[in-house]
């Protein structure tokens, strides 16, 4: 108890801190934002931080979102060692979690 009988709040979760990368392309966080009504694909690699976007001409579909990880970013940069991600429908679909098996990389 503390002053005047109210209970102290215990100390929040500590957050969660990523490890450090050691290199290009370990790790690349990605996730899309809406700018002007128009969806936009971001990554970031966690060592350089180099900034990628990419516009989306229609809704963030996860065929779009394949065919623009694989035919534009993995043959610019290579392909991540792992990719993070929110927990958004392109990201938890079949259809990505299979190609990211497919392509040897780690989703998180």
């Amino acid at each position: 108890m503390d002053v005047e009988g109210i209970k102290k709040k215990p100390p929040p979760n500590s957050l969660s801190v990523w490890p450090f990368a050691r290199r290009p392309m370990e790790r690349v966080h990605v996730d899309f934002f809406e700018y002007k009504g128009k969806h936009v694909l971001l990554m970031v690699d966690a060592f350089s931080k180099k900034i990628w976007t990419q516009l989306m001409n229609t809704d963030t579909t996860t065929s779009k979102s394949l065919a623009i990880l694989y035919g534009w970013f993995c043959t610019e940069s290579g392909p991540p060692t792992t990719l993070v991600s929110d927990n958004g429908p392109q990201f938890t679909a079949h259809d990505f979690r299979d190609k990211m098996k497919l392509w040897n990389i780690k989703h998180v």
